[in-house]
Protein backbone atom coordinates (compact mmCIF):
# COMPACT_ATOMS: atom_id res chain seq x y z
CA UNK A 1 0.00 0.00 0.00
CA UNK A 2 2.87 2.29 0.80
CA UNK A 3 4.32 1.46 -2.56
CA UNK A 4 1.06 2.37 -4.38
CA UNK A 5 0.72 5.58 -2.40
CA UNK A 6 4.33 6.57 -3.16
CA UNK A 7 3.88 5.82 -6.88
CA UNK A 8 0.68 7.87 -6.93
CA UNK A 9 2.44 10.89 -5.37
CA UNK A 10 5.33 10.59 -7.85
CA UNK A 11 2.88 10.27 -10.76
CA UNK A 12 1.00 13.39 -9.62
CA UNK A 13 4.25 15.36 -9.36
CA UNK A 14 5.30 14.32 -12.85
CA UNK A 15 1.88 15.32 -14.22
CA UNK A 16 2.17 18.65 -12.42
CA UNK A 17 5.52 19.35 -14.04
CA UNK A 18 4.29 18.28 -17.46
CA UNK A 19 1.04 20.25 -17.00
CA UNK A 20 2.98 23.32 -15.80
CA UNK A 21 4.86 23.29 -19.07
CA UNK A 22 1.60 23.64 -20.98
CA UNK A 23 1.10 27.11 -19.47
CA UNK A 24 3.94 28.58 -21.56
CA UNK A 25 3.10 31.30 -24.10
CA UNK A 26 4.80 33.29 -26.84
CA UNK A 27 5.90 36.85 -26.11
CA UNK A 28 7.67 39.78 -27.71
CA UNK A 29 8.92 43.01 -26.13
CA UNK A 30 9.68 46.24 -27.99
CA UNK A 31 11.39 49.19 -26.25
CA UNK A 32 11.86 52.85 -27.04
CA UNK A 33 14.73 54.48 -25.17
CA UNK A 34 15.57 58.15 -24.74
CA UNK A 35 12.03 59.48 -24.40
CA UNK A 36 11.89 63.01 -23.00
CA UNK A 37 9.34 65.29 -21.37
CA UNK A 38 9.83 69.06 -21.36
CA UNK A 39 7.57 71.62 -19.70
CA UNK A 40 6.59 74.73 -21.64
CA UNK A 41 7.24 78.26 -20.43
CA UNK A 42 5.41 81.51 -19.82
CA UNK A 43 7.73 84.49 -19.96
CA UNK A 44 6.63 88.11 -20.13
CA UNK A 45 8.64 91.09 -21.31
CA UNK A 46 7.49 94.69 -21.00
CA UNK A 47 8.99 97.12 -23.51
CA UNK A 48 11.60 94.41 -24.17
CA UNK A 49 12.66 94.44 -20.50
CA UNK A 50 12.80 91.23 -18.49
CA UNK A 51 12.63 91.94 -15.62
CA UNK A 52 10.59 95.10 -16.09
CA UNK A 53 12.78 97.81 -14.58
CA UNK A 54 11.55 101.10 -16.02
CA UNK A 55 8.93 103.32 -14.38
CA UNK A 56 6.14 103.96 -16.90
CA UNK A 57 4.35 106.73 -14.98
CA UNK A 58 6.04 109.66 -13.30
CA UNK A 59 3.84 112.72 -12.98
CA UNK A 60 4.73 115.91 -11.17
CA UNK A 61 3.07 119.29 -10.71
CA UNK A 62 -0.38 117.99 -11.65
CA UNK A 63 -3.26 120.29 -10.71
CA UNK A 64 -6.84 119.37 -9.77
CA UNK A 65 -8.87 118.63 -12.91
CA UNK A 66 -5.80 117.76 -14.98
CA UNK A 67 -4.95 114.47 -16.65
CA UNK A 68 -1.55 113.05 -17.38
CA UNK A 69 -0.34 112.24 -20.83
CA UNK A 70 -0.89 108.61 -21.73
CA UNK A 71 2.00 106.21 -21.30
CA UNK A 72 2.16 103.29 -23.69
CA UNK A 73 3.82 99.99 -22.85
CA UNK A 74 4.06 96.77 -24.83
CA UNK A 75 3.74 93.39 -23.12
CA UNK A 76 5.03 90.37 -25.05
CA UNK A 77 4.82 86.65 -24.34
CA UNK A 78 8.31 85.31 -25.14
CA UNK A 79 7.50 81.89 -23.66
CA UNK A 80 6.34 78.79 -25.49
CA UNK A 81 2.76 78.54 -24.10
CA UNK A 82 -0.31 80.71 -24.68
CA UNK A 83 -1.30 82.93 -21.77
CA UNK A 84 -3.87 85.40 -20.47
CA UNK A 85 -2.65 88.86 -19.44
CA UNK A 86 -3.90 90.73 -16.34
CA UNK A 87 -2.87 93.95 -14.56
CA UNK A 88 -3.21 95.36 -11.06
CA UNK A 89 -2.11 98.30 -8.94
CA UNK A 90 -0.52 97.18 -5.73
CA UNK A 91 1.16 98.56 -2.63
CA UNK A 92 0.32 102.25 -2.81
CA UNK A 93 1.59 104.70 -0.21
CA UNK A 94 0.54 108.28 0.35
CA UNK A 95 2.87 111.00 1.56
CA UNK A 96 1.67 114.42 2.66
CA UNK A 97 3.50 117.44 1.31
CA UNK A 98 4.38 120.76 2.81
CA UNK A 99 1.30 122.87 2.20
CA UNK A 100 2.13 126.57 2.13
CA UNK A 101 -1.48 127.65 2.44
CA UNK A 102 -3.04 128.63 5.79
CA UNK A 103 -6.27 126.85 4.79
CA UNK A 104 -4.54 123.57 5.57
CA UNK A 105 -4.88 124.21 9.30
CA UNK A 106 -8.59 124.99 9.00
CA UNK A 107 -9.25 121.88 6.83
CA UNK A 108 -7.27 119.69 9.24
CA UNK A 109 -9.40 120.98 12.11
CA UNK A 110 -12.61 119.84 10.37
CA UNK A 111 -11.25 116.33 9.76
CA UNK A 112 -10.26 116.41 6.10
CA UNK A 113 -7.94 113.52 5.27
CA UNK A 114 -4.93 114.17 3.17
CA UNK A 115 -4.63 110.97 1.07
CA UNK A 116 -4.00 111.88 -2.55
CA UNK A 117 -4.57 108.23 -3.61
CA UNK A 118 -8.29 108.86 -3.05
CA UNK A 119 -8.21 111.69 -5.61
CA UNK A 120 -6.08 110.10 -8.36
CA UNK A 121 -7.89 107.88 -10.85
CA UNK A 122 -6.21 105.54 -13.28
CA UNK A 123 -7.19 104.39 -16.70
CA UNK A 124 -5.57 101.28 -18.14
CA UNK A 125 -6.66 100.54 -21.68
CA UNK A 126 -5.83 97.27 -23.39
CA UNK A 127 -5.52 96.36 -27.07
CA UNK A 128 -8.34 97.61 -29.23
CA UNK A 129 -9.41 100.18 -26.62
CA UNK A 130 -10.81 97.64 -24.16
CA UNK A 131 -10.92 99.28 -20.73
CA UNK A 132 -9.93 97.13 -17.80
CA UNK A 133 -11.51 97.08 -14.36
CA UNK A 134 -9.03 99.74 -13.28
CA UNK A 135 -10.61 102.33 -15.56
CA UNK A 136 -11.88 105.24 -13.50
CA UNK A 137 -11.01 103.76 -10.09
CA UNK A 138 -8.94 105.71 -7.63
CA UNK A 139 -5.55 104.25 -6.80
CA UNK A 140 -6.73 103.42 -3.28
CA UNK A 141 -9.85 101.64 -4.61
CA UNK A 142 -7.92 99.71 -7.29
CA UNK A 143 -5.18 98.59 -4.91
CA UNK A 144 -4.67 94.82 -4.92
CA UNK A 145 -7.47 94.06 -7.40
CA UNK A 146 -6.61 92.15 -10.58
CA UNK A 147 -8.20 93.51 -13.71
CA UNK A 148 -10.36 91.59 -16.10
CA UNK A 149 -8.30 89.81 -18.74
CA UNK A 150 -6.56 92.40 -20.91
CA UNK A 151 -5.46 90.13 -23.73
CA UNK A 152 -4.80 86.60 -24.91
CA UNK A 153 -1.09 86.34 -25.62
CA UNK A 154 -0.02 83.45 -27.80
CA UNK A 155 3.67 82.63 -28.15
CA UNK A 156 5.37 85.82 -29.44
CA UNK A 157 2.05 87.67 -29.05
CA UNK A 158 2.08 91.35 -28.03
CA UNK A 159 -0.41 93.64 -26.30
CA UNK A 160 -0.19 97.43 -26.35
CA UNK A 161 -1.39 98.92 -23.08
CA UNK A 162 -2.10 102.60 -22.40
CA UNK A 163 -1.92 103.99 -18.85
CA UNK A 164 -2.99 107.46 -17.74
CA UNK A 165 -4.01 109.24 -14.53
CA UNK A 166 -6.32 112.11 -13.64
CA UNK A 167 -6.44 114.33 -10.56
CA UNK A 168 -9.95 114.95 -9.21
CA UNK A 169 -11.09 118.53 -9.85
CA UNK A 170 -12.67 118.58 -6.37
CA UNK A 171 -9.26 118.20 -4.67
CA UNK A 172 -8.65 121.14 -2.34
CA UNK A 173 -5.64 122.77 -0.69
CA UNK A 174 -4.77 119.91 1.66
CA UNK A 175 -3.47 117.93 -1.36
CA UNK A 176 -0.89 120.53 -2.39
CA UNK A 177 2.55 118.95 -2.59
CA UNK A 178 1.26 115.47 -1.73
CA UNK A 179 2.41 112.40 -3.61
CA UNK A 180 1.51 108.78 -4.03
CA UNK A 181 3.69 105.86 -5.10
CA UNK A 182 2.41 102.50 -6.30
CA UNK A 183 3.42 99.39 -8.20
CA UNK A 184 1.95 98.28 -11.52
CA UNK A 185 2.01 94.50 -11.96
CA UNK A 186 1.41 92.64 -15.20
CA UNK A 187 0.59 88.96 -14.81
CA UNK A 188 0.70 86.32 -17.54
CA UNK A 189 -1.10 83.11 -16.65
CA UNK A 190 -1.53 79.85 -18.53
CA UNK A 191 -4.35 80.22 -21.05
CA UNK A 192 -7.93 79.60 -19.84
CA UNK A 193 -7.06 78.94 -16.17
CA UNK A 194 -9.45 81.55 -14.77
CA UNK A 195 -8.57 84.91 -13.27
CA UNK A 196 -5.71 85.21 -10.74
Amino acid sequence: MKKILGLTVVALMVMGLVGGGTWAYFSDVETSAGNTFGAGTLDLTVDTENPWASVPISISNIAPGASSASTNITAKNVGSLDGDLYVRINGFTDAGGDNPEPEQVKEAEIGVTDNISTKLTLSVTGPGGADTIIDGLTISAADGTWSAKIADLAQDGEADIEISAAFDDAATNEYQGDNCTFTIELYLQQDEQGSP
